[in-house]
């Protein structure tokens, strides 16, 4: 089990190294904002969870599968930039929660 001050640290570096993953290694066409919003590391630290929004919406279900597709690719350029034993296995999740953020604020203001 991984203490949280390390798995912290270790989600922390994920997102920079990942960051820098999708700047040279994702083709994306240049109207698609990528982000990643946060990293979510196992308690053992042998998975990584990166959640990631896709504007524009349209855009979002195919980048994602995309992004699925590329998860080992992912996954060994963190292992050739992390000075750790075990690097985790990387997966990719679109973060819901700015959509659903969205969703509320066009039901309160009655759109």
């Amino acid at each position: 089990m991984m203490e949280i001050r390390k798995q912290k640290r270790l989600e922390s570096i994920l997102g920079d190294i990942l960051a820098r993953f999708f700047e040279e290694e994702l083709d994306f066409p240049q109207e698609v904002f990528l982000s990643i919003t946060r990293v979510q590391v196992s308690e053992s630290g042998g998975n990584a969870t990166i959640f990631v929004s896709i504007y524009p919406d349209k855009e979002r279900e195919h980048l994602a599968k995309k992004l699925k597709k590329m998860e080992n690719k992912a996954s060994a350029f963190v292992r050739s930039r992390l000075r750790i034993k075990h690097a985790p296995q990387i997966r990719f999740a679109l973060d819901r929660g700015e959509e659903m953020r969205d969703k509320i604020e066009r039901i309160l203001k009655g759109e």
